[in-house]
């Protein structure tokens, strides 16, 4: 199969501590649980400001920034341990701003190639990424083992989250970053995210011996399969292969291995090295999808002191590489008007139902500055990807005949050029 390939160089471009005055019950399949409302006006402080559902880049960047911020917040993973899925990622300069938000950004920037261009691009270990973010949390903030299979909520009361071993956490905030298959987007009535038609491979290649490419994000196209590439550091090169296929699951990383081989076969000697150099251990593979962010749909997306973040909120499509900074955009936005309404709160003595209606009121906010800024993300990343993923001899030669002129570094550059932090 022979393929195309574009060089892109960037340039500019708890618990209630009062009486309760009446209690819901509601039905479960195993128990039956709680959930605590009060019209009598009540000190909370045993209550958590903020519950996040997710410890992965979404999660821990959201409760890093609620933490930096002063609330009280607890973030609840349900795996045992730290959980990686996928390679590495591409942060842009919009994603470093963030990071340097929340206090991670130095560190992580002496260790990743920046490639070339006038806007801040550089690869990023997933694994390095989540350590930076986790290290940086107090140890009681982030609790592994807590798999939350429901969201209660109640108009006027705080939302809870019920943990699989049927315990019951409550928050004045719940916040689903736990990814594409999130039960708290389930929960607030979401769809499930759209198959765009085609799958993704990414692994790290490893080059002991050092590793001379060029520092610039490069895409080699063909027929419905094309695969991109850029350095991390000197010895490892981070990659991504997407093809157009049904949608369906590969768990043998060695048959995932051997399928990357097979789609590029024939092309380049420098690509078909790249995966042979991968360790089995670094690859992974997924089905491509995203989820538009309509503006008729908002009211989803913030119900009774619950909302959503990272995937869990506006899944889009790779093809713009800004899945994981939105997700760190979120967290600082969240966080930053979260922190701004508490404070007011402080300052009143309100019962539960007056504070959430204020608490509702800060999350319209997020969910509103979020879908101006995710809408267009959404829709330019999935008609790149279609243009990009053309099928047949006869279109994919006109596409490659017209692609540098329609799709120019700047379609990447200047969404890239968002500054969350002075944002509220």
């Amino acid at each position: 199969m022979s393929c195309s390939s574009l060089v892109f160089r960037l340039r500019d471009g708890g618990s209630l501590s009062s009486v309760q005055t009446h209690v819901s019950v509601l039905g479960l399949r195993h128990r039956t649980a709680l959930v605590f409302c009060t019209s009598a006006f009540q000190e909370s402080a045993g209550i958590d400001d903020v519950l996040v559902v997710g410890g992965g880049i979404a999660g821990a960047s959201t409760g890093l920034a609620m933490h930096k911020l002063g609330l009280k917040v607890r973030v609840l993973e349900q795996s045992p341990s730290l959980r990686i899925s996928g390679a590495a990622l591409g942060v842009w300069t919009n994603g470093w701003r963030a990071l340097e938000f929340l206090e991670v950004a130095d560190n992580l920037r002496e260790k990743f190639t920046p490639l070339s261009g006038h806007v801040e691009l550089r690869g990023v270990d997933r694994r390095m990424l989540l350590e930076s973010l986790t290290n940086a949390l107090p140890a009681d903030i982030l609790l592994y083992d807590s798999h939350v299979v429901k969201v209660h909520r109640k108009r006027g009361c705080y939302p809870q989250a019920e943990l699989k071993d049927g315990s019951l956490l409550q928050a004045k905030v719940i916040v689903g970053c736990d990814g594409i298959g999130s039960v708290v987007a389930k929960n607030l009535g979401l769809k499930e995210a759209h198959y765009a038609g085609y799958m993704g491979i990414r692994g790290v290649a490893m080059f002991p011996e050092g590793y001379t490419l060029k520092s610039v994000l490069s895409q080699s196209i063909g027929n419905g399969v094309r695969m991109g590439r850029f350095p991390l550091d000197s010895s490892r090169v981070y990659w991504f292969l997407v093809f157009n296929h049904p949608p369906d699951k590969v768990r043998d990383p060695s048959l995932v291995k051997e399928e990357a081989l097979r789609l590029i076969q024939g092309w380049p000697e420098q690509l078909v090295e790249i995966v042979k150099r991968s360790p089995v251990e670094s690859l992974s593979r997924a089905a491509i999808s995203d989820r538009w962010m309509w503006p008729w749909s908002l009211w989803k997306l913030h119900q009774c002191g619950v909302t959503v973040a990272g995937d869990a909120m506006h899944p889009v499509t790779p093809n713009l590489a800004q899945g994981g900074c939105t997700a760190m955009e979120d967290a600082v936005l969240l966080a930053r008007i979260l922190s701004n309404a508490f404070n007011k709160l402080k300052e009143r003595r309100l019962s539960v139902n007056e504070e959430m209606e204020q608490i509702d009121h800060a999350l319209g906010g997020y969910v509103a500055q979020r879908q101006k800024r995710m809408l267009g993300i959404a829709v330019k990343a999935n008609l790149i990807g279609k243009v990009f993923q053309t099928e047949g001899d006869f279109f994919a030669s006109v596409r490659n005949a017209l692609l540098p002129r329609v799709i120019r570094a700047d379609a990447f550059v200047t969404s890239t050029l968002y500054d969350v932090r002075g944002l509220v």
